[in-house]
């Protein structure tokens, strides 16, 4: 396996953990919850950033499979 696609493989794990984590801290429903805490503009942020991350990984997960067998 190249060299470019194992560092894409490695970003996509790293992207994905990310993913989950702002997924689990934005649905976090707790009376605890920091996201609730957080301005409605900054929950707002939250949730695009949350989108882009997932087109990001959406677009790593093609190029990959466009090099292995994944």
């Amino acid at each position: 396996m190249e060299q470019f696609v194992k560092r894409m493989i490695d970003e996509r794990d790293n992207l994905a953990a990310k993913v989950k984590r702002l997924s689990a801290f934005i649905s976090d429903t707790s009376a605890q919850s920091k996201f609730k805490a957080l301005s409605k503009e900054e929950q707002e942020l939250d949730k695009k950033q949350l989108e882009f991350m997932k087109g990001y990984l959406s677009c790593l997960q093609e190029r990959i499979k466009m090099h292995t067998d994944e």
